[in-house]
This record gives C-alpha cells, structure tokens and sequence, in this order.
C-alpha cells in the first residue's frame, strides 16, 4: 500500500528534474507529491499499523484540500486552450484555510486533543459517538476533503461528457476515451472510499488497494505515450474549435431555410444531393451544417434526408397507385431500388409494396 504513495513522489521529482519545465510541469509534479502524501495518510489512519504516525496524518487535513486543487487545476488545464487563475478560483481554497485553522487552534490553543484519543472508526459505528469530540471533528474533515475531491471529480465528468456529446463532427480518439475512463475510475475510487469512512475501514484500504492498481496503469499508459496529457488536450481543443464553428450564427434562421428547401424545393429528391451541396445553397460550411444537423435537429446527414424521402415516397404510393415502384423510388432521390426497399423497410418496419397493398385494401369501398 505504501509502495504507490512513494512511487508517485517519485515521478513528481522525475516531473521537476525536466529541464524545460512550463507550468503544467509544476501543476502535475505538486498534484503527485500531494496524491501521494494524501494516500499514505489514508494508509495510516485505515490500517493503524503505524499509530505515532497519527499526528502526520492530522496535519495533512488541511493539505488534503490543496491536493484536491491541485487536481483540479490539472484537469482545468487539460479543458482549457489557455490556463488562467480567476479570482473566482480564491473561493476554492477556502476549506483548506478553515480545515488549516481548526488544526492550529485545536492543537495549539485548545489544548483539549491527544493523539492517544485519535482513532479512525466508520461513522455510522457506536464505537464512533464514543470518541472525544475533537477527534470526531478531526475525522469529519478527513471526510469532508473527500466528498470535496469527490464533487470536483463529478464536475470533470460532467466536462468530458459534455465534449463527448457535442463532438459529433469530430471522432475523439483512444486519448480521450482513456482519460475519461482514468476520471471515472478517480470519481469511483473515491466514492468507494468516502463509503468505508461510513461503514467499513477495510472497505477504504481496499479502495487504496484498487486506486493503486489504477495509478500503476496510468504510469504505464504514459510510458506507451509520454506526451500523454498534451494529447488528450490537443483533442479536446480540437472539439472546442469545431464547436465554435456556429457560434454567431442564426441557427434558427438556417434551420428554417434547410426546411423550407425540403418541404417546398424537395432538394431531397436530387440523387447527387451532398452535405457540400446543401450547405450551398444555405450559404453556410459544410462544418456548420453538420453540426447544426447534429446538435440542433439530433439528426446525421443521411438520415436527415432519407426521412424526407421515405415520407414523400409514402405519398406517393398512395395518391399514384398504378405508378411503378422502381419510378417512386427514382422520383424521390433513390438511384437504386434495392437501397430503395431496404431504407423504406428500416423506416416503416415494412417494404414498399406490403404499405401500398395495406393501406388501399384498408380504404377501398365496402361491397
């Protein structure tokens, strides 16, 4: 358990020991000395193997929040083209100087803690309501740095999941799938843990456990690419440019006109139609049409204007009878007939013929 902890303090040194440092390099060598110091105080307080470490692990409450910052500075890095601290980003230190203050006034002022008192018991335990007062507080703060970390983590998530979602033009590579895999397994990791500090202290030294397996195959995923997180962040402003290909464009108006092209033109029923081709006769780039048929209309190319097609060659059948299917299916764009049968079949569950057939024997005049 206590291999991990030291393993990362040593990939932090490795971190400042580059030659050619920049202010990532500073970021993710201090969030790796933090997660390991953060780890080992975990360690200490679960497993009680070590209990004259216990004031170590006290005083590692208030800089338990500053690993959290610490990765989540590293995460807003990765989000943004350019990194910059916001006065808004003061408000996240303030756990850490309360929890830093309750530390200093507890031990130097109150007078009222001692180490011997200080013992790690699942919260919803009786043995729990048994200890001092002051060693309650001291673990609800161990707890509270998780659920902190842990609420991050759910903003992250939610981060990666909103550029997933409205990455429809761009295919995100392995990259970034690992990386949200890593940020889930983080979250879980840490959900797991805040669930032993309530029930089950083996339940957070296996969650250590299992993080552990988790930090050595990310070690190794970097060591298979070492550029590792400047690639998953080339991807993600690869997204964020694309996305902000219809930013100022009157979306609706162009909506309206991609309409009225289908409905009132039937620009459908042009066998060469193309996304270049359309997109032209918006006035717009075939990117902006793309996206806007992707998250404005939740719809792909293809099947945008196969819908117009099967829905005209409904009518079609019915209103021309005695018109071959073979014509119908030319009239409304379809150069083959078989892509004809097949792409009807997949829309209305039935083929050309048996919908011509079902619906005029269903009107036809009583005898």
């Amino acid at each position: 358990m206590f291999f991990v902890p030291m393993f990362l303090i040593i990939i932090a040194l490795g971190q400042l020991a580059e030659r050619d440092k920049d202010f990532v390099h500073y970021v993710f060598a201090f969030s790796f000395i933090g997660q390991g110091l953060w780890e080992i105080q975990i360690i200490i307080y679960s497993t009680k193997a070590f209990p004259d470490l216990y004031g170590f692990a006290v005083w590692l409450i208030p800089f338990s929040y500053v690993v959290t910052l610490l990765l989540f500075i590293r995460y807003v890095w990765i989000f943004s083209v350019e990194y910059r601290f916001y006065r808004r980003h003061i408000f996240l230190f303030i756990p850490s100087v309360m929890a830093l203050f309750f530390c200093l006034f507890v031990i130097f002022v109150s007078g009222e803690f001692s180490l011997n008192h200080f013992e790690a018991l699942p919260f919803l335990s009786k043995s729990f309501y048994s200890l001092p007062l002051i060693s309650r507080l001291f673990l609800i703060n161990i707890l509270l740095s998780k659920i902190y970390l842990f609420g991050l983590m759910l903003f992250m998530l939610y981060k990666f999941y909103k550029i997933s979602r409205y990455s429809t033009t761009v295919r995100l590579s392995r990259v970034f799938n690992v990386g949200y895999i890593f940020a889930i397994l983080i979250a879980t990791m840490t959900a797991i843990c805040i669930f032993g500090d309530l029930f089950s202290m083996s339940v957070v030294r296996g969650s250590v456990l299992v993080a552990n397996v988790f930090i050595c195959a990310v070690y190794v995923v970097s060591r298979r690419h070492p550029s590792y997180n400047r690639m998953l962040k080339i991807e993600i402003e690869k997204v964020s440019y694309v996305n902000s290909y219809i930013k100022g464009l009157d979306s609706d108006r162009v909506i309206a006109n991609l309409y009225s092209l289908m409905r009132e033109e039937k620009a459908f029923a042009d066998e060469d139609i193309s996304l270049k081709k359309l997109a032209d006769e918006l006035d717009i780039t075939t990117h902006q049409l793309s996206q806007i048929l992707n998250e404005k209309i939740k719809k792909n190319f293809n099947t945008f204007i196969n819908e117009f097609r099967v829905e005209e060659a409904k009518t079609l059948l019915i209103e021309e009878p005695d018109r071959s299917i073979l014509s119908i299916s030319l009239a409304v764009g379809f150069n083959s007939y078989t892509t004809f049968c097949t792409t009807f079949s997949k829309y209305t569950g039935e083929s050309p013929s048996n919908y011509r057939k079902r619906f005029l024997k269903g009107h036809l005049p009583k005898k």
